[in-house]
């Protein structure tokens, strides 16, 4: 038989034993509370971060097209609609060249683009990528937040080696884009946030061929927080190797890549894409994933009617636009469906999880 003192220290091992699982449950609980509901949306889809887009060039000869698939889902400024899609057209001033951006209104007053071409052939655009630091380089004269990236390279560069040469005189504190660059001459680039803290360059140049982005760094493709290889990747490539000649690179070709790359589906849709013909000066532009539909733009020709912001609605056929609207509704449904399960799953998840250890407490307490 045990002593009362040893029943006594039993109880109190019990107890204590007791006390240390359920300290354990709880910290279980505490730390799937404290999981970001942004890190299980991005296991199960991706691209709810706003993260997709894809950027293309070609070049033969003395062709040469670039192309942009602009995505947007959860949180990206296009997420309200295609409607909020604009073309803002600065002729050339003291401040540099004539250009074309595309892009949106920010809080509905300030001008934000995402990319476009400059009078002289210079195209750009951009995708997210994984955010990394950046080293510092304060003797720089130029810091991004501060300055005008985008602006100053249209602005002020005519190819792509002078546009290499600006971006270099920035200081990023960190970097979470990277840069698509081509000009008239073919020459084609991507700027990335290398792992050395400083911009790193994938190029086509002086060579035909062709060069493709989409949302994984391309000197660090082993950081990208989607699915890689990316799947709208590979299918630019597939459609983009097979180029043999000049006759190859036409705006119908490029169309048909952006078509295939396009996307509408719970992880988002397509707000706008464009095509840029640096040689010629033109960029051919479609809303809302309505390939049947195209809006031919002369920059030479915008540029001389001054400043303008022009809905990208507003070049499209009443069919069209709708058509695009209604696939948007159709992605924002799904998107809010989507969020609205996986909410409700974390709560079936936290209150299984809690009823687990009432239970299990309960019953260690009627051992004792």
């Amino acid at each position: 038989m045990f002593s009362l003192h040893e029943n006594i220290k039993r109880d109190n091992m019990k107890k204590k034993k007791i006390k240390r699982e359920t300290a354990i449950l709880l910290l279980l609980i505490i730390s799937f509370i404290t999981i970001p509901m942004n890190h299980i949306q991005a296991d199960n889809a991706p691209e709810f971060q706003g993260t997709s887009c894809t950027n293309f060039s070609a070049r033969f000869g003395e062709v040469v097209l670039f192309g942009n698939s602009e995505d947007a889902s959860g949180d990206h400024p296009l997420f309200e609609g295609p409607e909020g899609s604009y073309v803002f057209v600065y002729p050339n001033s003291s401040a540099g060249y004539g250009c074309v951006f595309l892009g949106w209104y920010w809080q509905d007053t300030h001008v934000s683009v995402q990319g476009g071409m400059n009078e002289v052939g210079l195209c750009y655009d951009s995708t997210a990528v994984p955010d990394m630091l950046m080293n510092p380089h304060p003797e720089r004269p130029y810091k991004m937040g501060e300055d005008w990236l985008s602006g100053k390279i249209l602005r002020e560069c005519s190819n792509v080696s002078e546009a290499i040469e600006l971006v270099n005189k920035f200081e990023f504190e960190s970097l979470w884009f990277q840069l698509f660059l081509t000009d008239a001459n073919g020459d084609s680039v991507i700027l990335s946030p290398g792992l050395s803290g400083e911009i790193e360059v994938t190029q086509l140049i002086n060579e035909n061929g062709y060069l493709a982005q989409t949302n994984f760094n391309r000197v660090n493709p082993s950081s990208y927080y989607g699915k890689y290889p990316c799947p709208r990747y590979e299918e630019a490539v597939s459609l983009l190797s097979p180029i043999e000649s000049e006759n190859n690179i036409t705006i119908n070709y490029f169309e048909r890549v952006l078509d295939a790359v396009h996307i509408e589906k719970i992880g988002g849709y397509t707000a706008y894409s464009n095509i840029c013909d640096p040689k010629n000066n033109m960029m051919y532009i479609y809303f809302a994933s309505q390939f049947k539909e195209m809006a031919s733009f002369n920059i030479t020709e915008e540029l001389t009617k001054g400043e303008q912001a022009i809905k990208l609605s507003e070049l499209f056929s009443q069919e069209t636009v709708e058509n695009g609207v209604d696939l948007y509704l159709k992605y924002k449904r799904l998107y809010n469906v989507t969020i609205a399960f996986t909410s409700i799953g974390a709560s079936l998840i936290l209150i299984t999880i809690c009823t687990s250890i009432v239970i299990f407490i309960r019953r260690k307490r009627k051992r004792l």
